[in-house]
């Protein structure tokens, strides 16, 4: 290995361009077309649909509501369970800024957890116990999955309720 960096003259570590993105074959460009003849470009196509079902299915799910991204689905799942004005929800610092600005768009106080130390989780052992949070919500973060023993049970023990905020991890375990 080279004693200087690249930009000093020595070897870079990359030497061939990245590919180009995005990447798609027949299938998507099939898919897409028969989505851009449908003349339903938005939730209301058939595909939206079944990819909710079949989403739902892949994690596990009973339901799937489809969204037209992540922080919308974070507005629905957190009003589902009753979050609004005032309400306190527990969350990670350590996350994308739609985990807490939709807390604030609904009117809650976003409250950050500590992290779990060396990791990139929120640690909901940190939580004050006099906190009344109306939800928690562990952010699964670079396809690492929040550990959730301690979430779930301090849901129970508590009855708050979990939203997992999932759109950097589909399909981590």
């Amino acid at each position: 290995m080279s004693e200087r960096l690249a930009i000093r003259g020595g070897r870079p570590v990359r030497t061939r361009p990245f590919p180009g993105w995005p990447q798609w074959g027949d299938e998507e460009e099939r898919n897409l077309l028969e989505v851009l003849r449908s003349g339903v470009w938005g939730i209301g196509g058939r595909n939206a649909f079944e990819f909710a079902d079949e989403f739902a299915s892949y994690s596990g799910c009973r339901y799937g509501v489809p969204c037209a991204n992540g922080t919308v689905a974070l507005k629905v799942a957190l009003r589902a369970v009753g979050v609004g004005e005032g309400d306190l929800v527990v969350t990670s610092p350590y996350t994308f800024i739609a985990t807490a600005s939709v807390l604030i768009e609904l009117g809650a106080v976003p409250v950050f957890a500590d992290l779990l130390e060396g990791g990139l989780h929120m640690d909901v052992t940190s939580i004050d116990e006099r906190l009344e949070p109306k939800a928690l919500v562990p952010v699964h973060i670079a396809g690492m999955p929040n550990p959730m023993e301690e979430v779930w049970k301090l849901s129970r023990e508590r009855g708050i309720p979990v939203v997992e905020d999932a759109a950097q991890a589909h399909g981590s375990e």
